[in-house]
């Protein structure tokens, strides 16, 4: 079995495009476990239509300034790990036309891929934790470790691969060398999601962060003029309050052609009127008494409830 192979495209015109790449993940992907896509972490949003559509088997991240094609003091960057399924293999052919992520399908013509305008790159596909494939998207240089002879002859019949003597076994980087979290299967996790908390938008963020700030007890860990996020020490619960400069109030109760409230927040006290008459003093308006239940507006308007527990 050969050792670690290379493929160099300079002008980004690299055969593992459009079926090639299909035909080279469709090698890859039955000894896949994860796969890992990169961006610099200097990108405050790295959001992009692949990121979003690969949500689904996400795994876990990192942050990191050494990596494959990177070494000890470059650049920091997240490194994001993906569970390697069917499913997103399909994600990464349909958002991606090349191996190098320099294009993306075209809907209208397919034979003219348009430029990828996302902020991923950098794919690297891992085995039973360790590397095999690894790539430099802005270099448009990849390298591969072929784990047996089937995937060796695969390689040399895309007639694009040639020896690279300069890799060996410290190049295949091992996952367990990280600090990954431990996410387990993917079925055990994706579909058990868990409630990290819920964002008000507003046209006056100090004032409604100070409001709950102050009805909630919470403190502030990021504050911002545009954004404002508080915690609860306790649960890890977080009220993140948002600028948005077309906010609307919604009316409560809900009258026709009128702005609706989508939802509200019901926080529970067991000293239930001192809760309520506190939100009042701090600004907010009663709405709506129920038994057990009261109904408030916060000082934007958003609705909120108070209950007994």
């Amino acid at each position: 079995m050969s050792g670690w192979l290379c493929h160099s495209a300079p002008g980004g015109r690299s055969p593992l495009r459009g079926a090639g790449f299909r035909r080279f993940l469709d090698v890859c992907w039955p000894h896949a476990d994860y796969f890992t896509l990169s961006s610099f972490a200097i990108l405050y949003d790295d959001r992009c239509g692949l990121k979003e559509a690969l949500l689904p088997w996400f795994a876990d991240v990192i942050t990191i300034d050494e990596w494959f094609g990177y070494g000890p003091g470059s650049s920091k960057m997240r490194v994001y790990r993906y569970h390697a399924s069917p499913g997103s293999k399909e994600v990464l052919l349909s958002c991606c036309h090349d191996i190098f992520f320099r294009y993306a399908p075209s809907t209208k013509h397919p034979d003219r891929p348009t430029r990828y305008r996302g902020t991923l790159g950098d794919l690297c596909i891992f085995s039973r934790g360790k590397l095999f494939f690894g790539s430099i998207s802005h270099e448009s240089e990849c390298f591969l470790y072929p784990l047996d002879e089937d995937m060796a002859r695969e390689a040399e019949a895309m007639d694009c691969w040639g020896p690279c003597l300069w890799r060996d076994e410290r190049s295949r980087l091992d996952m367990k060398k990280y600090d990954w979290k431990d996410l387990g299967p993917l079925d055990d996790k994706f579909w058990n999601p868990k409630l990290a908390g819920a964002v008000l938008q507003c046209t006056f963020v100090e004032e409604l962060a100070a409001f709950y700030e102050e009805l909630l007890e919470w403190p502030a860990v990021e504050r911002s003029a545009q954004r404002v996020r508080l915690r609860s020490e306790e649960t890890g619960v977080e009220l993140t309050v948002e600028y948005a400069e077309d906010y609307i109030p919604p009316m409560w109760p809900a009258a026709p052609g009128k702005q609706q409230a989508m939802l509200y927040i019901d926080f529970r006290s067991d000293l239930y009127q001192e809760a309520v008459g506190r939100a009042e003093t701090l600004g907010a308006y009663l709405a709506e008494e129920r038994a057990g239940q009261t109904i408030l507006l916060d000082p934007a308007g958003h609705p909120f409830s108070i209950s007994k527990i």
